[in-house]
């Protein structure tokens, strides 16, 4: 989260969401988003799909690899296993 003081109307703005974030200043500076309408899409398209899909697939991933119980072997195993698949796909 971060609050850009120099908001709309010269007033500070609370931003959360680091997509919403990266939008928000890009859009405030015209710079890293096409303005081409097709091109502008599928800017927001990739940027929404590691934000949804990507980003999570490999948190999961890696909180399994790396932080579940080694005691818990069938549980770690299966969320390596899926989430590992998962972001192979994605990649």
């Amino acid at each position: 989260a971060c609050v850009d003081k120099a908001g709309p109307g010269g007033k500070p703005i609370n931003l959360f969401e680091s997509a919403a974030i990266m939008q928000y200043f890009a859009e405030k500076h015209n710079r890293f988003i096409p303005t081409d309408p097709a091109k502008r899409q599928e800017c927001f398209q990739w940027v929404y799909w590691q934000m949804g899909g990507f980003g999570p697939m490999c948190g999961q991933f890696g909180h399994f690899m790396v932080y579940a119980p080694a005691e818990k072997v069938e549980a770690r195993d299966y969320g390596a296993s899926r989430y590992g698949m998962e972001v192979q796909r994605l990649c």
